[in-house]
């Protein structure tokens, strides 16, 4: 029931941080256009998850809550011993990943031809609009995880 909820929040901000951006350089973008460019971006988050359920069905049936939270397939935390990191760098070591870098490459893409310019320049875009965003984002959730940590 939450995750329908999760995504429309998230497409909804990302494309109104993508608007935005646009507003403020002038550029008359339909915002109906950017959240369907922001929905597309969204099904390469739905990998890393189809991933982590054939790993735990299939590869590694013995496992605990802990193998389940810490478990991120082609991210920068899978590099790491979890017990060699602090808890409050596994949400960015985390986001750090193969599918966040496909993520700004779909919008990217998405966004440049929109505007009728070059993926790279629709990175640029999404780097200028979206990149202030994520790290907002990823601050506050780590500032809660030393907070919050017992």
């Amino acid at each position: 029931m939450l995750t329908p909820v999760w995504f429309l929040i998230k497409i909804t901000l990302v494309a109104s941080c993508l608007w935005l951006a646009g507003f403020f350089a002038e550029l008359k973008l339909s915002f109906d256009k950017l959240a369907g460019i922001v929905v597309v971006a969204e099904t390469v988050s739905l990998v890393p998850p189809l991933i982590k359920l054939g790993w735990f069905l299939f590869v590694q049936t013995d496992y605990t809550l802990t193998d389940l939270q810490w478990f991120s397939p082609l991210s920068a935390l899978s590099l790491f011993d979890r017990d060699h990191v602090q808890t409050y760098l596994a949400y960015p070591l985390q986001l750090l990943s193969v599918w966040e870098l496909t993520y700004w490459i779909v919008l990217a893409h998405g966004l440049g031809k929109l505007m009728g310019k070059s993926t790279a320049e629709g990175f640029r875009w999404v780097a200028l609009s979206y990149g202030p965003a994520l790290t907002l984002w990823v601050v506050f959730v780590v500032f809660l995880s030393v907070n919050l940590a017992p």
